[in-house]
């Protein structure tokens, strides 16, 4: 269950810094508390390394010559392999799921505040 926590909380993250990049170039002037320095090669650093941290949280041992041997699960056979790997994939394909079932019933809800913003914003 930890590995399921951890590995949806990292995958948030993959979607958190194109976000940061998208804010700051359509929104520059608006303030924010915190600026992070070298944004761009930092996000993209970070993103590299949690991806790799949710591969390996879903399926440990993945891409065995990328780290040595130290990164692989010893004594594993294939049957453990698959249930791990299914114990871990299952519930974030099923989170994937629900999250993309409420953005599609929120659509109209979205489309309603937007027209709201659009009535509401001054025409320059």
């Amino acid at each position: 269950m930890l590995g399921v926590t951890i590995s949806t909380t990292l995958i948030s993250y993959l979607l958190i810094y194109p976000a940061l990049w998208k804010l700051r170039r359509s929104h520059p002037d608006t303030p924010r508390p915190f600026r992070m320095p070298a944004y761009r090669p930092l996000t993209v650093l970070l993103m590299v390394l949690v991806a790799i941290a949710s591969v390996q949280l879903i399926a440990p041992g993945l891409g065995k010559s990328w780290f040595g041997a130290d990164f692989i699960p010893s004594n594993w056979t294939y049957a453990e392999r698959y249930t791990y790997l299914w114990t871990e994939l299952l519930p974030v394909l099923v989170f994937i799921a629900v999250g993309v079932l409420f953005w599609w019933l929120g659509r109209r809800t979205r489309a309603q505040a937007a027209a709201v913003a659009a009535e509401t914003t001054p025409l320059a």
